[in-house]
């Protein structure tokens, strides 16, 4: 069986640290200062369970994209062990990426994000029907995390050049 390149070994590597370090220090967070998405279902801490493999996934041009959705919207937890995925890790792998090249990682912010009360833009995007929402562009050595559970996102789409992205989801108890 073929191994994989070393440089995505150590990137994986990484992002294991980063996600069990991220979820660490949710769950040191108080129940007041964890915010709609720093716990688990009922507001208790996070702890880490498991991740995924690392999945490196390419959007080949020629306008593909992939729509609006969340990723684990159906709540694929096992019973009484874990909350299931939590935590989406995406790494950006595109050198020289701009703008113009489309491709973003849109993330719809749920409204429990809107601290202090929807701002102008949020209530504008609201009023016309859409949620309000960020557009992360996938330039080389972006790191993209989001609650794989509560932000819906999507990949807008990429017109001319291929866009690569490393993800990993990460598992969370309470």
């Amino acid at each position: 069986q073929p191994q994989p390149p070393q440089a995505l070994l150590a990137l994986d590597a990484a992002i294991e640290r980063l996600a069990v370090e991220t979820v660490a220090q949710l769950g040191l967070l108080d129940e007041r200062d964890r915010g709609p998405l720093g716990g688990g279902p009922n507001g208790e801490p996070l702890s880490f369970s498991s991740r995924g493999d690392l999945m490196v996934a390419v959007y080949p041009g020629g306008g593909s994209f992939h729509r609006v959705h969340i990723d684990n919207a159906d709540g694929d937890g096992r019973a009484g062990r874990d909350f299931g995925r939590v935590l989406t890790f995406i790494y950006f792998l595109n050198a020289g990426w701009t703008e113009e090249d489309g491709g973003a990682l849109r993330l719809h912010i749920p409204r429990a994000c809107e601290e202090g009360g929807p701002s102008s833009d949020a209530a504008a995007a609201r009023a016309a029907g859409r949620s309000p929402a960020v557009d992360v562009i996938p330039r080389l050595d972006t790191l993209a995390v989001f609650r794989a559970d509560r932000v819906m996102h999507e990949v807008r789409p990429c017109p001319g050049r291929h866009r690569y992205a490393a993800s990993v989801w990460v598992t969370c108890g309470g």
